[in-house]
């Protein structure tokens, strides 16, 4: 990271493309003989283009269209009834927001099924009870915090970091070339809750992503889509180029390249 990069990181700035991705080439480093996939830099979101992980354990942070950055995981948790072999048995991503929206945003929805690319008609996306900025500018250092501990082993949720202290770390980690535990303030123990809310998500097509996406026009608008009359499942008019006269055509019987 160049020294111009490194100084824009101030007490009250907001984390950039440059500063997720350096600390995502920090963070790989960590988790080599770890068998943690993802960590990939963050532009394959802007369309929601991830590659699939193959791994049971993965890590994303993700930038949702609208200057928030939250991380996803996968293969990390038990669920509220500390179950975790019926948890991981669905497709369920983890998300961990510092702003702990309560609304799931279309695009973070759209990458976290990239992430999965699960062959089931419905991925489940649960946001974590961790801890929430008090500002509108700190979600990239949370963000890279909560990822550090989960590679450590800890629950971020069970976390409270040291605010005063999250940037001048971070600063540290990138002109050392090694990132390391984040400080904590206290340690918040086990609480009743870890999970926010779940919400499931229906994902269709050969891209496995949701109705909301579009190669082309990201999650402003909708793509069309159409439904195959031999094996009823729906695509994206991209995905699997369909023929504009099935959209300007009612009742034609469109086949997809898997039918035909």
């Amino acid at each position: 990271m160049s020294a111009k990069d490194l100084n824009n990181i101030t007490p009250t700035s907001w984390l950039g493309t440059s500063h997720i991705n350096a600390a995502l080439s920090l963070l790989r480093k960590k988790v080599d003989q770890l068998i943690i996939g993802g960590l990939f830099n963050v532009e394959y979101g802007c369309f929601a283009e991830f590659p699939p992980v193959n791994t049971p354990k993965w890590l994303q942070i993700i930038h949702n269209g609208m200057d928030h950055w939250v991380l996803a995981a996968r293969g990390f948790f038990f669920d509220d009834n500390n179950d975790l072999a019926s948890l991981e048995e669905r497709p369920t991503v983890y998300i961990f927001d510092s702003l702990q929206h309560m609304k799931a945003n279309p695009l973070v929805v759209a990458c976290c099924a990239s992430l999965l690319y699960t062959k089931e008609k419905e991925l489940q996306i649960s946001f974590m009870y961790n801890q929430r900025q008090n500002n509108g500018y700190d979600c990239g250092v949370f963000a890279i915090a909560f990822a550090m501990a989960l590679i450590e082993g800890n629950n971020p949720c069970h976390m409270t970091f040291d605010t005063r202290q999250l940037r001048k770390h971070l600063k540290n980690c990138l002109k050392s070339g090694e990132m390391t535990s984040f400080p904590q303030q206290s340690h918040r123990g086990p609480t009743d809750r870890t999970i926010c809310f779940s919400t499931n998500v229906e994902v269709f097509c050969t891209c496995r992503r949701p109705a909301r996406f579009s190669r082309s026009k990201g999650m402003e608008k909708s793509e069309e889509m159409a439904e195959c009359v031999d094996c009823n499942e729906w695509f994206h008019r991209d995905c699997v180029k369909i023929p504009a006269n099935v959209f300007k055509t009612k009742h034609i019987q469109w086949r997809c390249p898997a039918c035909v």
